[in-house]
């Protein structure tokens, strides 16, 4: 990184991953307009140094966050980040986002490259955030590991445990060797997946669900953070969402990518009470054979 600008940017993400994940491409492309770039994130400070061409740090106090804003040339700003009391002064330089005010018919990618471009005025290079694996990790150590993914902030989301079991068995005929990655704070599903013969790893940390990701060959994940992450390490990924629409705006954007949801929508509520059953472990399983693994 060129740490000779004098030109600084400060960027607050969201805080779920994949949409902090998919702001860090703003972070990137500061960079290469020749900005030095502090991010606050308290998820993804913990990968600050996958990230060499900028900083990711803590979220400040919420007093501290006007003297932040006041202490950079250009702000990128979540709207639940925003100070109650700011100068007209201090919104000048600031961009201010809520993802309500997002086009979902747009990849949230391209929302943010229009923010960037028409409200920042900054040149826009690539797609990409600028992660680098640090050295002692090996991409694809494990050539024939498939991790799987089975919860998200949303239970709505979730396919089926069960299903996921049965996949994981269809896996396994084929070789390959499934793998389920959880947080430490998913007791319920550890206990499920404790009684079924199969690995189980219980990340603590995000860097460890990083590794434990870049180091496998493929990721099958429901619509989450862990879906953003190996997409951009690089990985195959077949990512099950609960309905259609939502891939437009919030797909992982991997460069091999299958995208499994129901052949139908069914509306209100019996469509988050039954699309699971409208998509079945031969579908999923599909889309995994049709990625170049």
């Amino acid at each position: 990184m060129n740490q000779s600008t004098d030109k600084t940017m400060a960027i607050f993400p969201g805080t779920g991953i994949g949409d902090a994940l998919l702001t860090l491409t703003l972070a990137h492309n500061a960079v290469r307009n020749g900005y030095r770039v502090e991010v606050f994130n308290q998820t993804l400070r913990e990968l600050d140094h996958w990230f060499p061409a900028f900083r990711i740090q803590a979220v400040p106090d919420a007093a501290r966050i006007p003297s932040v804003i006041e202490s950079h040339e250009l702000v990128y700003l979540d709207k639940k980040f925003l100070p109650e009391k700011l100068s007209s002064e201090q919104l000048t330089h600031c961009v201010v986002a809520s993802k309500r005010d997002f086009d979902r018919q747009q990849h949230y990618l391209d929302n943010l490259k229009k923010l960037f471009i028409n409200e920042m005025k900054l040149q826009w290079y690539d797609d990409t955030n600028g992660i680098s694996p640090p050295a002692q990790y090996q991409r694809c150590r494990y050539p024939q590991r498939v991790c799987l993914h089975v919860t998200s902030t949303n239970a709505e989301k979730n396919w089926p445990i069960e299903k996921y079991l049965k996949l994981a068995n269809e896996l396994q005929l084929l070789g390959y060797q499934p793998m389920f990655i959880l947080a430490s704070s998913e007791f319920e599903e550890r206990r499920v997946l404790s009684e079924q013969p199969f690995s189980v790893k219980v990340c603590a940390t995000l860097e460890e669900l990083a590794i434990c990701l870049y180091e496998s060959a493929a990721v099958i994940a429901n619509d989450s953070g862990p879906g953003h992450l190996a997409a951009c390490l690089g990985l195959p990924v077949v990512s099950i969402f609960n309905r259609k629409s939502n891939t437009l705006h919030w797909k992982p954007l991997a460069k091999q990518l299958n995208i499994v949801t129901p052949n139908f929508r069914l509306p209100g509520k019996k469509g988050h009470r039954y699309w699971k059953q409208l998509v079945s472990v031969r579908r999923v399983l599909r889309a995994f054979k049709h990625l170049k693994v």
